[in-house]
């Protein structure tokens, strides 16, 4: 018989990515992330940009560049481990 009970704690467990923004303009998650629109331009492809504060991470993913201006998507990481 499987234990479902120890399955459900692991899930509890795991870092959680909450979307906060999703395509919004560098200006904007700048803002979001407290930080420069210089350090979020420099986005390298494939790579997000961190940044650790004492609640989690915030990260930043760049959805590639076209026609518009560049659009990212900003996410917040809670980690239940690093409490």
């Amino acid at each position: 018989m499987t234990n479902y009970n120890s399955e459900q704690l692991n899930l509890f467990t795991q870092p959680i990515a909450v979307p906060v923004e999703m395509s919004c303009t560098v200006e904007r998650a700048a803002k979001l992330v407290e930080r420069s629109t210089s350090s979020i331009y420099q986005i390298e492809k494939g790579k997000p940009y961190l940044r650790k504060v004492p609640t989690g991470t915030w990260q930043v993913h760049s959805t590639g560049k076209n026609d518009r201006p560049i659009r990212v998507d900003v996410y917040f990481i809670y980690d239940p481990k690093k409490r």
